[in-house]
């Protein structure tokens, strides 16, 4: 065989041999990249899914924290409210003996005043007297553990409110009262306690809300409607932001952060619940009109509801308000 032809066909068999080799390579590196990217896309899957599993888990982490905190801060209140109820039963008893004493004062009083004609102090030991014995009559009525439904004047619950809130310096001494009731306001049919805690909160936390402000004006107003009755409860103090209006009626959510002794006013986050239970057990509407650093302006409506006698469950509670209002 010639040279010639050997040589051509070492070199055609050299050229099929590599371009097969390249195939294989280009095949191999073909299948290596698609390996590559099917590896990539399971690691990215993974990840994402790990991802997943890392954010439920710190979702559920940062809920059983919550949970833990609230349930803390309900034990908390639960023991301090056992605390004030025991405490208020005392005191409701010493305010009932106060009472008798009180009946002595004003019977030595009318004797003085008969034995001694024309002598002057009896009037002003009588009227004084009278004066505290409403006050006591106040304070027993919110101790009343029997909840009967009865025909309240919003107007007088209101005044009685208002008197407890004496006790305050602050309110009684910086804060404008602004009265604007309707005299031909109907009687509504509630539990007494009922009304006395959800108005007596409100007025807490005007106060609390002007504590800051120097222009603080209270504002109570009271008017009939083609329904019921509406008391709105205005005050000129920080104002509540939109962001946080959605909670306020939230168990445990207070934007007081002060201590309550001189930096400014604690809060407990449970004064506007329970206005807000409460006013679920009367089918009464709870409106808040607010503007920061202008005031608040709480709307409670009222139903009318026919007069009837309601027994209740007894509460022991009612005490604890009955001290808190002192």
């Amino acid at each position: 065989m010639p040279i010639r032809v050997v040589f051509s066909l070492s070199v055609s068999m050299i050229v099929i041999f590599t371009g097969r080799m390249v195939v294989e390579r280009v095949r191999a590196a073909e299948s290596l990249e698609q390996a590559n990217g099917e590896l990539e896309l399971r690691v990215a899957k993974r990840t994402a899914d790990l991802e997943r599993v890392n954010a439920a888990l710190r979702g559920e982490i940062k809920r059983r924290r919550q949970w833990e905190g609230t349930r803390r801060q309900l034990e908390r209140s639960l023991i301090q409210a056992e605390r004030m109820a025991t405490v208020g039963t005392v005191a409701a008893g010493i305010v009932h003996n106060l009472k008798n004493s009180l009946m002595g004062i004003l019977g030595h009083a009318e004797l003085l005043e008969v034995r001694h004609p024309g002598i002057a102090g009896p009037d002003e030991i009588r009227r004084s007297a009278n004066q505290m014995n409403e006050m006591i009559e106040d304070i027993l009525t919110k101790c009343r553990t029997k909840r009967k439904r009865e025909a309240i004047d919003l107007n007088q619950l209101l005044r009685h409110e208002l008197d407890f809130q004496e006790a305050d310096p602050v309110f009684k001494y910086e804060v404008e009262k602004v009265l604007e009731f309707d005299d031909g306001l109907g009687p509504v049919n509630a539990v007494y306690t009922d009304l006395s805690q959800v108005f007596g909160n409100l007025l807490r936390n005007a106060v609390d809300a002007m504590h800051a402000s120097e222009s603080k004006r209270l504002t109570v107003a009271t008017r009939s409607t083609e329904d019921g009755v509406e008391v709105a409860i205005s005050d000129t103090g920080c104002g509540i932001p939109d962001s946080v209006l959605p909670q306020v009626f939230d168990p445990f959510f207070t934007t007081k952060d002060g201590d309550g002794n001189g930096r400014g006013p604690a809060g407990t986050g449970i004064g506007l619940y329970t206005v807000y239970r409460i006013a679920e057990q009367y089918e009464a509407e709870v409106r808040i009109e607010s503007e920061v650093g202008v005031g608040t302006t709480m709307v409670i409506r009222l139903p009318s509801m026919p007069i009837r006698t309601q027994e209740g469950p007894e509460t022991r509670l009612s005490a604890t308000r009955a001290l808190e209002a002192v």
